[in-house]
């Protein structure tokens, strides 16, 4: 499956056509303010990622996917399930420009993730790793 819409998403498989409008997005430092990395710094981290992603896709069945709004047709961020260095489970992540918060897109966006991973591959168990001071995400998560 390469694509999933839900009622105001469509979720795709991330390609590199996608690197610049996932560098805007990861390059703001309000956006990534709990990831580890931080920032993105530079464009080539981007297009290494998506490389990755594209690689579980083939050896796992899952992975990232590109978050489109559908009713304006703007790229938003991605979610989707991978694996994590260190970490046997599957992870589910996920950043969404500030643009988006607090309006449902990002619980849609991994509903939809979860709902594919358990329907549609062997996936057992899905985790996730968040910032314990990222209460949003926990709010998120927990609805998920």
């Amino acid at each position: 499956m390469s694509e999933i819409q839900t009622n105001r998403l469509l979720l795709r498989h991330l390609v590199e056509d996608d690197a610049s409008k996932l560098f805007e997005i990861m390059s703001d430092t309000e956006n990534m303010r709990f990831w580890l990395s931080g920032p993105a710094t530079n464009i080539s981290w981007i297009y290494q990622r998506i490389l990755a992603n594209q690689d579980s896709w083939k050896k796992n069945g899952f992975g990232g996917w590109a978050l489109w709004n559908r009713e304006t047709d703007k790229f938003i961020g991605f979610c989707g399930l991978h694996f994590v260095d260190g970490m046997p489970e599957v992870n589910l992540g996920f950043v969404l420009d500030k643009l988006y918060w607090g309006k449902g897109y990002g619980t849609e966006a991994c509903l939809a993730s979860i709902e594919f991973g358990f329907g549609q591959t062997v996936i057992d168990i899905v985790v996730s790793v968040t910032d314990p001071e990222n209460v949003a995400s926990i709010k998120l998560l927990e609805k998920c």
